[in-house]
């Protein structure tokens, strides 16, 4: 599989790396994952 990677702004950056750690993830993906889990409702009503 090819490594996909994004590039995001030092702010939100310093949020998501937040985020990953207080739910304990040691892979961002799996933030990721998490996060468009939690948002699939709002996500759905675009």
């Amino acid at each position: 599989p090819r490594d996909r990677r994004v590039r995001l702004s030092a702010h939100t950056a310093i949020q998501f790396y937040d985020v990953q750690d207080r739910l304990g993830y040691d892979r961002p993906s799996k933030a990721v994952d998490w996060l468009i889990k939690k948002a699939k409702t709002a996500i759905d009503k675009l």
